[in-house]
């Protein structure tokens, strides 16, 4: 008899998050590569997203819509970390 899983993986595929920050809130507009999935507005919060990524994007990798932005960088949503980076034209 074959059983089916409920349970969420998406290793390997690629989230794109694009987030408009305000002081005390963010907008956040989510895409797969196939479809726009959401677009909400938060708390300014990291530990808020990463949780609501992990929740519903588990083990997937995840990108800036722009590369200038703050953005998560995440194998493993326990290790998840937010990084800032800012790219130059020396550096693209």
């Amino acid at each position: 008899m074959q059983t089916q899983r409920n349970e969420l993986n998406f290793e390997g595929q690629n989230i794109f998050i694009g987030i408009d920050v305000h002081l005390k809130s963010w907008n956040v507009s989510i895409f797969t590569e196939h479809l726009h999935h959401k677009t909400f507005n938060q708390s300014a919060s990291a530990e808020l997203l990463s949780n609501y990524l992990g929740l519903n994007f588990p083990g997937a990798n995840y990108y800036p819509v722009q590369p200038d932005i703050s953005f998560i960088r995440c194998s493993n949503v326990e290790r998840c970390r937010w990084e800032s980076t800012v790219m130059t034209e020396g550096n693209n």
